[in-house]
């Protein structure tokens, strides 16, 4: 079977960061499975899949702008903690979702002084 576009596809993939630490893999896992040309993978690995058929293996690189995106600063904001509302306990490293002007996003706590907690939306592979 050929990959295009509508297509089940499954796949062992290792996702590595430029610094070639390992980010994500299937290695220990249940392999990528998804539906080609729907957009549930990057695009930029999504495009290099056309073609391939079982049994082929690819190495590429994928530039932010074709995966999750470049870091924005933007991105970066504070909020007070009473936001989260009485008795929520924040911490650093935790992760929601926040209403945004796209829908719904990731927002990761970044750290917390004293009344403030800093926040960042860019998703955490950007």
């Amino acid at each position: 079977m050929v990959i295009e576009k509508d297509r089940v596809v499954t796949i062992d993939y290792e996702l590595k960061g430029a610094d070639g630490e390992v980010l994500d893999s299937s290695r220990d896992a249940e392999p990528l499975v998804y539906i080609h040309g729907a957009e549930n993978i990057i695009s930029g690995l999504e495009r290099r899949l056309v073609g391939k058929k079982a049994g082929d293996e690819i190495s590429c690189v994928i530039p932010a702008a074709e995966a999750y995106g470049e870091r924005d600063e933007k991105l970066l904001f504070e909020v007070s903690k009473s936001d989260f509302g009485e008795g929520t306990e924040v911490e650093p490293g935790m992760q929601f979702y926040a209403q945004g002007p796209s829908g719904a996003q990731l927002v990761t706590v970044l750290s917390l002084e004293g009344d403030k907690v800093k926040l960042d939306a860019n998703h955490p592979l950007a």
